[in-house]
């Protein structure tokens, strides 16, 4: 054996320690985890600079357990979803989920477009990233407080459910038809290709059909196996052995969204939806908490780690406006139509708790990254990592003031 193995191995738990002991620390002050995380990544990649610890291996074994990561996280947002009672509530929830998707990615990408001087496809791919949010780091405050379920909390996770999956599906479209885009807009192109429309809409009318096939099938399967599976569940052995075999049709359902150009996460998203209805039969909880706690912090490691230390000063300037714009696009997008739900207080809260960027955004922003400085750049990329930080811990700690006020 190489010592690259057993250095890789050693390295791996060291990781997977320290992820567990940031956790726990975080959360015994009511903090989100992930922005530990993310300075973890940060804090490798300084060590990094500095002496060298990591060769392409471990980074490509980083960069590996990041995609697993993303798999598991997305699988997850899918199965505890309630797409029943989803689709139930569609009408109320559609009416704040459309202005506060309108107030959040509109000025997001007028802002890097105009104010900050970035071009089309990073603008487009910050606007994207700036729809979606991250109940869970809110939701948390919500259980703590005994508020979840109030007539706000029921608002609350409707529409998020809702920003959850319209992200992902946006970000998927954005990457179909990100290559044309880059033929016009990409850096050292000339504009004006009369072309490009029909060719953008050529990419996005396949895509969409990719999609609507790939959904259809999942919905077939939801329909004529995942019934039978649920019944014969107890018959599979321990919850564990269940557990195994669930997350293993989500990963073979992913690869397949993958390998048809829909990209990983879109698949991962709908293999947890399509296991949603009878997530109870199926152990993931507590039993995928463990899975969770191993794989998921490597996404957001990764994410911090992929980041020059010496352009975050940079960078700030750039992260503080993006969250400005972060705060004030879902508030005011929760206000437009949530009077006729709750109150001022009400709107506040649900706005406030709508703020966090985190698992979808950073989805987002990480795989523009990967496509290069033509979709999103280093200096955008850390400021993003900036925003997901700051409105994490931001809307935590006002949520715990607010709510326990109220």
């Amino acid at each position: 054996m190489t010592p690259l193995i057993p250095s890789l191995i050693l390295g791996l738990g060291v990781l997977v320690i320290l992820a567990l002991l940031l956790r726990w620390g975080l959360q015994s002050l009511s903090l989100p985890a992930i922005v530990g995380f993310l300075a973890m990544g940060v804090a490798l990649a300084w060590i990094n600079n500095r002496w060298t610890l990591f060769g392409h291996e471990t980074e490509s074994v980083l960069e590996f357990l990041g995609a697993i990561g993303v798999i598991v996280l997305l699988f997850r947002v899918g199965i505890e979803s309630d797409l029943h009672e989803l689709l139930i509530q569609l009408p109320k929830a559609a009416m704040l989920w459309l202005p506060n998707m309108a107030f959040s990615g509109i000025p997001g990408y007028l802002v890097t477009r105009y104010f900050l001087d970035y071009g089309v496809i990073p603008s487009l791919f910050v606007a994207i990233a700036l729809t979606a949010t991250s109940v869970g780091v809110s939701v948390a405050v919500w259980e703590e407080t005994k508020k979840l379920k109030s007539k706000e909390g029921g608002l609350l996770l409707d529409t998020a459910e809702l920003d959850d999956i319209s992200g992902v599906a946006l970000m998927a479209l954005l990457f179909s038809v990100a290559p044309a885009l880059k033929t016009v807009y990409g850096p050292g192109t000339a504009t004006g290709n009369p072309d490009i429309g029909i060719e953008i809409a050529k990419v996005a009318g396949l895509f969409l059909l990719k999609l609507l096939i790939f959904v259809g099938l999942v919905l077939l399967c939801g329909k004529y196996l995942e019934q039978p599976l649920a019944h014969s569940a107890k018959k599979l052995g321990s919850q564990p052995t269940l557990l195994v075999l669930v997350l293993g049709l989500g990963l073979v359902i992913a690869g397949v969204a993958g390998l048809a150009g829909l990209s990983l996460p879109i698949g991962a998203l709908f293999s947890g939806l399509l296991f949603s209805r009878h997530r109870q039969s199926y152990g993931i909880e507590p039993s995928y908490q463990l899975v969770y706690a191993i794989f998921v912090p490597f996404f957001f490691i990764n994410i911090g780690y992929k980041i020059d230390p010496s352009i975050i000063g940079g960078a700030l300037g750039l992260g503080a406006v993006l969250v400005i714009v972060a705060i004030i696009g879902k508030i005011i997008g929760i206000a437009v139509t949530g009077w006729r739900y709750t109150g001022v207080a009400g709107i506040l809260l649900i706005g406030v708790s709508m703020v966090p960027r985190a698992e979808i955004t950073m989805v987002v922003i990480e795989r523009g990254h990967q496509l290069g400085d033509w979709a999103v750049p280093d200096k955008l990329y850390a400021a993003m990592v900036l925003v997901s930080a700051v409105t994490c811990l931001g809307a935590t700690v006002f949520l715990h003031w607010a709510l326990r006020k109220k």
